[in-house]
């Protein structure tokens, strides 16, 4: 039998949906840029993707690491 640390704890996708409905802003932590975007933390556990056509109002060529 194996038990790991993350079956003690609650899965943080399964109130993902009802906490961050589509479309509403949220604040996270960036946690890396890449460029394709950047990935962000929402909360522990729950991170995604921002591409790099969905940042507005910046200078795009400023943020992201040129390859």
């Amino acid at each position: 039998m194996s038990l790991g640390l993350k079956q003690l704890t609650p899965d943080p996708w399964k109130e993902a949906e009802e906490k961050y409905p589509i479309h509403t802003r949220v604040k996270g932590k960036v946690l890396s840029l890449v460029e394709y975007g950047a990935f962000v933390e929402v909360e522990k556990g729950i991170e995604g993707l921002i591409q790099v056509s969905e940042c507005r109002g910046t200078n795009r060529s400023r943020i992201l690491p040129r390859y």
